[in-house]
């Protein structure tokens, strides 16, 4: 604590020495602190789970399989309700019959991601493709896309730091893709898999483009994606990143410092993902790559910096709890 009274107490020193106004002030001070809470907080989580990210090489286990859904709940005053089994197999029955563990996983997103920042999520997807492949995954409702869906693989869920890793790096699509910053519109959303009427919504958007229709001018992803993509889509345009594994491996090995994971490179919308999660769960970096700056990006943003601060509080809370 006696840290954070040192920054802010620097910070009032700064703000009068440049001429700020009481109201830059008052918001500089806020910035700085919760930056420093922040900060706190990955210093008190490591000491409970050790480094919270770590480079990883991504590797091909060989054990993909084809992803198979099991039980599907609505989500209703933040409790899962409604259940159905999505598959009837007895090979399943363990994981489906598990209803402490799924109630365990929704529990812990909950438990982080304050409730106003997640009243889109109104169904929760329980999965397998298999250990070690896709951990968590969110999507809109088919039936309503305002509304959206998590899912989590049972299979990979006791490994608490990927977990935990998994549910920032998709709290970050909901964050960045929902309405606010991705103006919903029924006849495009109905038309996205209609590669004509599909190139045409893009030319007509003089934003970015997302997979779910043109994002606004001031959103987040929009940024995002002027600052970092402009000069480099066309060469992933030219390839297939997303599904071939050497075409990614080329578009990175190109970007190598451009991107905090080669997952990041697949996709403008896994990079904000990818660059939001190392902004939570890490500490700003010294900007001496282009990955960094993706990184500090959200340091603009005090919204951001305050909701990185909850998160992180959040997390230690449950942690702690847990480890009692």
């Amino acid at each position: 604590m006696k840290s954070i009274i040192r920054i802010i107490l620097l910070s009032v020193f700064f703000v009068m020495i440049t001429g700020c106004s009481s109201e830059e002030t008052n918001e500089e001070i806020r910035q700085v602190t919760n930056v420093g809470i922040g900060d706190e907080y990955i210093d008190k989580l490591s000491e409970v789970l050790g480094e919270l990210v770590e480079v990883e090489e991504e590797s091909d286990n060989g054990s993909q399989e084809e992803e198979t859904p099991l039980i599907s709940y609505d989500v209703i005053d933040d409790e899962l309700s409604n259940p159905i089994l999505e598959v009837e197999d007895k090979k399943w029955e363990h994981y489906q019959q598990d209803i402490d563990k799924h109630t365990q996983l929704w529990q812990l997103f909950a438990s982080i991601v304050p409730s106003k920042e997640r009243e889109m999520v109104t169904g929760f997807y329980v999965f397998t493709d298999g250990v070690g492949n896709t951990l968590g995954a969110v999507e809109p409702r088919y039936e309503n896309p305002e509304e959206w869906l998590l899912s989590l693989d049972i299979a990979d869920s006791d490994n608490t730091k990927e977990l935990i890793d998994t549910l920032i790096h998709e709290f970050g699509h909901l964050l960045f893709l929902n309405e606010e910053q991705v103006p919903f519109s029924e006849a495009t959303f109905a038309d996205l898999e209609n590669d004509q009427v599909l190139e045409r919504l893009k030319t007509n958007c003089l934003q970015y483009f997302t997979s779910y229709g043109c994002s606004a001018p001031e959103s987040y992803i929009n940024q995002f994606y002027q600052r970092f993509w402009v000069e480099i889509i066309e060469e992933w345009e030219s390839l297939d990143v997303e599904t071939n594994e050497e075409d990614l491996d080329h578009f990175f090995t190109n970007h190598e410092d451009e991107f905090v994971t080669d997952y990041a490179a697949t996709h403008p919308s896994e990079d904000i993902a990818e660059s939001w999660s190392y902004f939570v769960l890490s500490y700003k970096p010294e900007n001496e790559t282009v990955a960094d700056e993706k990184i500090s990006f959200f340091y603009q943003y005090p919204e951001l910096v305050e909701l990185r601060t909850t998160l992180l509080s959040n997390l230690y809370n449950v942690l702690t709890t847990v480890h009692e």
